[in-house]
């Protein structure tokens, strides 16, 4: 009888398709760079939800982004991340990675969009052309 796995990262809502993790990626990281690149995690889901036009958070979009957030850290290879927690597992701060902040900031200046920045970023910085 074959042992059963656990995941690598306890989720918190029932699976959801890559494209939705993604959006939900790319809306994480604009309210980042709304907050300057890092924030608590409660402050970032009431800002999607904000965004989103909704008075309150519902417990879904909440257990969605924390998802998401988890999933993609677990997920992502150390030259390719954009989010991580700075102060380590445990904590409730999440952050674009230095990397991330420095390419969406050299977007923004350039008058480049950041939209969609979770197909775009990994690969300029496993590719070496940051800024």
């Amino acid at each position: 009888m074959p042992i059963r796995r656990q995941p690598a990262v306890e989720r918190r809502s029932e699976p959801r398709t890559t494209i939705l993790q993604t959006g939900l990626i790319d809306e994480i990281v604009a309210v980042l760079m709304e907050f300057g690149g890092s924030a608590h995690r409660d402050s970032i889901i009431l800002r999607v939800a904000a965004r989103r036009g909704l008075a309150e958070v519902p417990e879904r979009l909440r257990r969605d982004l924390m998802n998401a957030f988890d999933l993609y850290c677990a997920g992502a290879g150390d030259r390719e991340r954009l989010l991580w927690l700075p102060f380590g597992e445990g904590s409730r701060r999440w952050a674009l990675t230095p990397e991330a902040f420095q390419l969406a900031v050299a977007r923004q200046s350039a008058g480049m969009a950041v939209d969609s920045i979770v197909e775009r970023i990994p690969a300029q910085m496993a590719s070496g052309t940051l800024g």
